[in-house]
């Protein structure tokens, strides 16, 4: 399939809900269409041709079951992402560090010490054990502070 200058979506005819993206640039992916209440939602599989027209017909069966089940593959997929510990730090952020003068230091100490670390796990993961390891390492390391003259 060659690219038309627009993008496309392809129905799959052998899997109900699966197309194939074409994007203007040629780029194409795998995406379900499924229904979660009233609202249709779209989960994105995997880029074509890293993903094949098998696996995506079973990513595809399996995303429309979880809705048939009342779930929300996409909506589990975000909330997974908004739950990671760079996330939760964001927000606290936004929410908290951005009112006080020394926000802007205590920000970039979380960032240092514990993004750099655990960013990317989720925070529901995250053990007494993973905080004590970590205290552990950022109070053992010599502070670096600059001589009186």
């Amino acid at each position: 399939m060659k690219p038309t200058g627009k993008r496309e979506q392809i129905a799959d005819d052998n899997c109900r809900g699966l197309y194939l993206v074409m994007q203007k640039s040629g780029q194409k992916s795998w995406s379900v269409r499924y229904r979660t209440g009233d609202v249709q939602r779209r989960f994105k599989i995997g880029d074509y041709p890293t993903v094949g027209l098998s696996a995506a017909r079973d990513a595809a069966r399996l995303a429309m079951a979880e809705a048939q089940a009342g779930r929300d593959p996409q909506g589990e997929r975000e909330q997974a992402k908004a739950d990671t510990v760079t996330a939760v730090v964001a927000d606290f952020k936004t929410f908290h560090l951005d009112k006080l003068k020394s926000g802007d230091n205590a920000h970039g100490f979380l960032k240092r010490s514990i993004v750099t670390e655990m960013g990317h796990r989720p925070i529901r993961e995250i053990t007494k054990r993973d905080v004590s390891r970590l205290s552990l390492i950022h109070i053992s390391e010599p502070t670096r502070r600059t001589p009186i003259s």
